[in-house]
């Protein structure tokens, strides 16, 4: 949950549009979170909602629900 509060304090769009998605991606192969409701219901859901708001949602390639949570994973990993 460490990283949702980095996505969380993040205050550079430029990363925050692009930077995270290999960490993300990596968590589960690495088995640091092995669980992907982790994924989705807290991290991925924290930078969407921050992308959001922060007025960069353009970058978001998955489809969210409007609690932003991720209804996909699909393109989180292209």
């Amino acid at each position: 949950m460490e990283l949702c509060s980095i996505i969380h304090a993040e205050t550079d769009t430029g990363f925050l549009a692009t930077g995270y998605n290999p960490q993300i991606t990596g968590l589960l192969t690495t088995g640091v979170i092995a669980d992907e409701a982790v994924l989705r219901n807290h991290v991925v859901r924290e930078l969407f909602r921050k992308m959001y708001n922060e007025g960069i949602s353009g970058f978001i390639t998955d489809t969210y629900d409007n609690s932003f949570r991720p209804t996909s994973f699909n393109n989180l990993y292209s």
